[in-house]
């Protein structure tokens, strides 16, 4: 039996189990395709903030911060219906790079 890992590039943390269920914040930011920074500075900036506080998170005893991946998928999909919301349906086309 194999696992699938997805390489996570410049971070600690060098792969993502699929079968993990809390993620480091490298982890977590590969995972909802955010920086690690970027999530740090949600954290900093607290939930208060008018813009987008980020997933929600949880600190262990040791001080760890913990990201489940049950609260990063409905991060997610909230951001998706945001969006959908925010262009009523509409599909916007990108300029491509």
């Amino acid at each position: 039996m194999s696992i699938n890992v997805k390489p996570v590039a410049n971070t600690r943390a060098k792969f993502i189990r699929p079968e993990k269920r809390g993620y480091t914040t490298a982890e977590a930011g590969y995972y909802i395709g955010r920086s690690a920074s970027w999530l740090r500075k949600r954290r900093l900036q607290g939930k208060d903030d008018p813009g987008d506080p980020g997933p929600p998170y949880v600190k262990t005893p040791s001080g760890t911060t913990v990201y489940f991946k049950e609260r990063l998928d409905e991060y997610l999909d909230n951001l998706d219906q945001e969006s959908s919301k925010h262009f009523n349906g509409r599909l916007v086309p990108c300029n491509p790079v």
